[in-house]
């Protein structure tokens, strides 16, 4: 750069000082939003692969309406690289307690993995609170704080 150019840079800096500011604010928060969002990201994939270890979470999901036969079953099983299989079902229920309308989804568990080893199922939950179902008619309920109130 010339003396002359950088004479007339720094004219025009003092001149619209205040706009200098402004727009060195924005390129700023811009600059220092992004890197943010940047370091966050490997963190983030980081976090989720640990809870989705720790639970055991389902990688692929195969659902059916009309349902799946033991063939089907069978046939996701000797997919290479499949290590386990495990059939469900679920359904949406609306509930009344009080006045308040819940909807809630019930899953299917596989309560002979359970009783043998509470940690090797597919999709585990973490039991805050009781104990798991041990006979038929028994359930687990969801721990949120939009259904608590209601409970108490």
């Amino acid at each position: 750069m010339t003396a002359a150019l950088l004479k007339d840079f720094f004219r025009e800096i003092r001149i619209s000082f205040n706009r200098f500011i402004s727009i060195f604010a924005i390129v700023f928060v811009g600059a220092a939003f992004f890197a943010g969002v940047k370091a966050t990201a490997p963190d983030m994939k980081h976090s989720m692969d640990l809870y989705y270890d720790k639970y055991n979470l389902m990688d692929i999901r195969v659902m059916s309406t009309l349902g799946l036969t033991d063939e089907d079953i069978k046939a996701i099983r000797s997919v290479d690289r499949v290590h386990d299989v495990q059939p469900g079902y679920f359904t949406d229920v609306v509930s009344t307690i009080g006045s308040t309308e819940y909807v809630f989804r019930v899953h299917s568990i596989p309560s002979e993995r359970i009783r043998k080893s509470k940690r090797n199922y597919i999709n585990r939950f973490k039991l805050t609170e009781g104990r798991y179902p041990e006979k038929s008619g028994e359930c687990i309920i969801e721990d949120s704080s939009l259904i608590e109130p209601a409970f108490q």
